[in-house]
């Protein structure tokens, strides 16, 4: 029973949280970017052969750091 008034306080919390949450729009001035602009990934180059027979170059992302 005491279980069962736990889970209903706590969905409770949950939702008046969720109400209180508000976004805030960013200053003019601000120089922000973007996190995937900044992160650096590993890369490297694959050379596959075409219908043709010829090697090309091809550059893959492998992981992000």
């Amino acid at each position: 029973m005491d279980k069962e008034i736990e889970n209903i306080n706590l969905e409770e919390k949950k939702e008046e949280d969720h109400l209180n949450l508000e976004l805030k729009p960013l200053p003019s001035n601000s120089i922000w970017v973007s996190p995937t602009q900044v992160v650096p990934k590993k890369s490297g180059i694959t050379v596959i052969k075409n219908e043709n027979g010829d090697e090309i170059q091809t550059r893959l992302t492998t992981e992000i750091l």
